[in-house]
């Protein structure tokens, strides 16, 4: 009896084991896939050096996504489309220029093509090219936490929708994801 027990148990373990290789071999398929599907848009940097960077794009630390300007109108559609990928400007100036003195509010989906973000700490560097290519240098200044409404969720009761969404007075560029069902807001200003 004990034998036939070792067997049972010794081909349980083989099967789970086998059953293991097949889910990590789909695993990394569904992987590459993914990867195939978002290269077009999504770069990731070896050599900063040797790197040109893209028209219409964001790059902090050693990934660069492209963004699509005067997304105001068809943002929620576009980003939804496609969250791994996409994200555009849908506040502030309608197409960035580095130049004007006014916000360009930039969103994305988070899970999705803004996840690397999340976590991003205070000082972050960040270039934004326009649609030329020329690059401009940012640094994160500030995080704001709110609700769809621009409330502010940290304990105040500021909201904070015309500051996010606004051209306002600054050069800045406001970075907007979700975070549960809340946002997450990256302030980023010149160098």
């Amino acid at each position: 009896m004990k034998k036939k027990v070792i067997k049972w148990f010794a081909g349980a373990c083989c099967f789970a084991f086998g059953i293991s290789l097949i889910v990590t071999d789909i695993y990394v398929h569904i992987l590459l896939a993914y990867n195939a599907i978002i290269s077009d848009k999504i770069n990731y940097i070896v050599d900063e050096k040797s790197f040109t960077y893209r028209p219409s794009s964001i790059v902090v630390g050693n990934v660069s996504i492209d963004f699509l300007e005067d997304g105001r109108d068809k943002f929620q559609d576009y980003i939804d489309s496609s969250g791994f990928t996409n994200t555009c400007t849908f506040g502030g100036t309608d197409v960035f220029s580095g130049t004007d003195g006014l916000n360009t509010a930039i969103g994305g989906h988070n899970p999705g093509v803004f996840h690397w973000l999340v976590g991003t700490s205070i000082g972050a560097r960040m270039i934004v090219t326009d649609n030329d290519g020329i690059s401009y240098e940012y640094y994160l200044k500030e995080k704001l936490f709110t609700d769809d409404k621009g409330n502010d969720l940290k304990g105040s009761d500021k909201n904070f929708y015309d500051f996010l969404t606004g051209k306002g007075d600054e050069e800045r560029i406001t970075i907007m994801y979700c975070v549960d069902d809340d946002r997450e807001s990256l302030i980023f200003v010149p160098v």
